[in-house]
């Protein structure tokens, strides 16, 4: 006979923010923000359900620079307070924000305060699902040395949590990588002052990705040194025997720039320093490419290279390119064996004018890429197959065509169908300033909502939810299964994608759980039931009737 954790819940309708659902022309967008005053270098991650969690600087207060955040949902819907919740609003200025899921529908931040309490030191936060700020007040400071912090960084923990790295100076020109890990609690799981990960010189540059199983894979220069990376586990201890390097070839600019992205059973690491970009894959235990190869052969410019995997071993590699034939935005993919899967030196996507921030890379999903790019007075994107060729007709679609006097690209978030979200910045001139706003595409480049669906990873993480009796009159039982012990949240959605109620945020062990859903006050209609995990989320629908 099963057993089943046994749970009763009486729904509470909760308020929502809601602003339109996902809007379907270029004029106007979807704003996470439309405060007065500035809103800055937005960064997003995905909620696990088709939505995304956008954090952004924000100066809407006079004296200082303020952190907040927005969710909106998979319809487009956003539901937390309207213009956003406080994550950090200490007197003094936000130099940098980073950010990463909680795996639970919620966002950990980690920040670089340059001025005011806490000067040039790093501090983290957690805002959950449901809009709530779960740490100490301005945040939890990730070391206790009284040294000056940099360049912070932030990858999932896999457990909930996150690991924390930064730049360390140590004094003179000594700046080693430090981390630290926070549990979902915000509890520091390292040394109080962190550890040292990287003890290399004066580290420049560095990018962290995650790495599968925990810890994270870091890419770094330092002066005098050559690009290198290196993989740790959760404990911050390597995971290889030594660093490896990412190429040996002279850059023309420095600190060169690094770019890591997944690809396969592996990642790969992009290094560009003004006239050459280099690229070497490494799999999950070290072993590499036997050099670097070279992703453009002309020595000319090669700016704001952006990569992503091609979810076949290989990975896209994005850029501005100013070759003396014409240059523009070009999109390259490269195969696993490092070969140029298209014409030597890239694809042109467009010649048109635009700004060096505007331009992006992600999958789509059936191993092409989607590329964003800005060009006054909008934003465009298109979508390429594997093979490359261009899904939609002409330069792309235009996904906001609002008469812009500057431009933040922020995320690319590949959704269901082959879509994709877009988070930008965009300055609107006069006492608005720069306002936080974003867009949905279809993989035909039409603008529209994705709805609330299952992520891909539910079905393979083993994960079920059923409702019974549906459809409901007073009383149901939602019954779920989990593959693995974790962190748990259990949500009902109506159709516009507005969230009416939270019915668990728990940690629960593997098995078979059910938690009773009191619906008496809940409106007749169709609902969706979500089960988000650190494993993948599912939904399922529910209908209420009199």
């Amino acid at each position: 006979m099963r057993r089943f954790a046994l749970a009763f819940v009486t729904l509470a309708l909760t308020s929502s923010a809601a602003t339109a659902q996902w809007i379907t022309v270029p004029d106007p967008d979807n704003y996470a923000c439309s405060a007065t005053g500035a809103q800055l270098t937005p960064v997003a991650v995905t909620d696990g359900a088709g939505g995304v969690v956008t954090v952004w600087r924000d100066q809407r207060t006079s004296g200082h620079t303020d952190l907040y955040a927005q969710h909106t949902n998979a319809a487009g819907y956003n539901v937390w307070a309207s213009n956003g919740v406080v994550v950090d609003s200490m007197v003094g200025t936000i130099a940098v924000a980073v950010a990463c899921s909680d795996d639970s529908g919620g966002v950990i931040v980690a920040w670089l305060r340059s001025g005011g309490v806490g000067a040039n030191r790093v501090f983290a936060q957690r805002v959950d699902a449901n809009g709530q700020v779960r740490w100490a007040p301005g945040g939890v400071r990730v070391s206790s040395a009284e040294l000056t912090q940099s360049l912070p960084r932030i990858v999932e923990d896999g457990a909930g949590g996150a690991m924390v790295l930064w730049a360390h100076w140590k004094g003179g020109p000594i700046a080693n990588v430090y981390g630290q890990r926070l549990n979902r609690d915000g509890a520091k799981l390292w040394s109080a002052t962190g550890d040292s990960v990287v003890a290399r010189g004066e580290v420049r540059s560095f990018q962290v990705l995650r790495r599968p199983g925990g810890g994270a894979y870091i890419g770094w220069w330092q002066t005098y040194g050559v690009p290198s990376v290196i993989a740790i586990d959760v404990n911050g201890h390597w995971a290889w025997g030594a660093p490896d390097t990412i190429t040996t070839a002279a850059m023309s600019t420095a600190p060169p720039r690094l770019n890591l992205a997944r690809t396969g059973t592996g990642f790969v690491a992009l290094c560009s320093g003004g006239y050459q970009m280099y690229a070497r894959r490494f799999d999950d235990g070290g072993a590499a490419w036997p050099t670097s190869v070279r992703v453009v052969s002309g020595a000319w410019t090669q700016a704001a290279p952006r990569v992503t995997t091609d979810d076949a071993g290989g990975f896209y590699v994005s850029w501005i390119d100013g070759r003396p034939a014409g240059g523009g935005v070009f999109l390259q993919r490269m195969r696993s064996d490092g070969t140029s899967a298209w014409i030597a030196d890239g694809i042109r996507v467009t010649t048109t004018r635009f700004t060096s921030s505007g331009v992006d890379v992600a999958p789509d999903g059936s191993g092409g890429a989607w590329i964003t790019w800005c060009a006054y007075p909008g934003t465009l994107a298109q979508r390429y197959s594997a093979a490359g060729t261009p899904w939609i007709a002409g330069t792309g679609t235009v996904v906001s065509g609002v008469n812009v006097f500057g431009f933040d690209i922020a995320t690319l978030l590949p959704i269901a169908n082959n879509g994709l979200i877009i988070v930008a910045s965009d300055d609107f001139g006069g006492t608005r300033g720069y306002d936080v706003w974003m867009k949905c595409v279809y993989g035909n480049g039409s603008l529209g909502t994705t709805g609330v669906e299952d992520s891909p990873r539910a079905a393979r993480a083993g994960l079920s939810l059923a409702v019974g009796p549906n459809p409901v009159r007073d009383r149901a039982a939602l019954r779920f299964t989990l593959p693995h012990e974790g962190r748990v949240t259990l949500e009902l959605f109506g159709l516009a994608g507005e969230r009416v109620a939270t019915i668990a945020d728990e940690t629960l062990p593997a098995g078979e759980h059910v938690r009773t859903l009191d619906a008496g006050a809940l409106p007749p209609g169709v609902y969706h039931a979500r089960l988000a995990t650190s494993r993948g989320v599912t939904t399922t629908r529910l209908v209420r009737v009199r």
